[in-house]
């Protein structure tokens, strides 16, 4: 870079917004192409999706996505595909959401992929399952049900605000409409 150029990028990176910043991962292979080292991501289309839903959040009338965007996640294998979860939760961390927890379902039969909320956030919960195209969204708590001083305790306790349990219809980046 010849210094002109160094200086109007230096210029432009004062300009950034860091509040709106959203870091995302992008996993993947180190792969050798005519000569030059390139990461291959692990699952195809994965930089066409971030940039889709990077897009779809910044033309969003969600006020600050990005820095709303801190939904805790929990995954769970409902599968008997040994190693499904934990491959999901990489998946889901390249999309900047962070697993809390990774581990297996109370069995291994569902059928179907299921989300439970407990943020009370319906549009990020949905911005969420967009990730997986997934349409099973149960709420499990509004906190706003309950009238004040008279709230649930057990109702409260959740170490998450997403669980995932991953089901039959889940093919490691989709969940596949029948």
């Amino acid at each position: 870079m010849n210094q002109r150029t160094l200086t109007r990028l230096f210029r432009e990176f004062v300009n950034i917004d860091t509040n709106r910043v959203n870091i995302l991962s992008v996993s993947g292979s180190l792969k050798e192409v005519s000569g030059q080292m390139l990461i291959i991501p692990r699952w195809d289309g994965i930089v066409k999706e971030v940039v889709r839903q990077t897009l779809g959040a910044l033309t969003s009338e969600i006020e600050d996505h990005f820095i709303e965007n801190n939904l805790t996640v929990e995954v769970l294998n409902g599968t008997a595909i040994n190693g499904l979860a934990g491959r999901t939760a990489d998946m889901l961390r390249s999309f900047g959401y962070e697993i809390i927890s990774v581990g297996n379902a109370d069995r291994s039969n569902y059928e179907s992929t299921l989300i439970y909320h407990f943020s009370g956030d319906d549009a990020m919960v949905k911005a969420f399952a967009d990730v997986i195209n997934c349409e099973n969204i149960i709420e499990e708590f509004d906190p706003n049900d309950e009238p004040e001083g008279q709230k649930n305790m057990q109702s409260l306790d959740y170490k998450s605000d997403i669980r995932l349990i991953i089901g039959r219809d889940f093919n490691g980046r989709y969940v596949i409409k029948n």
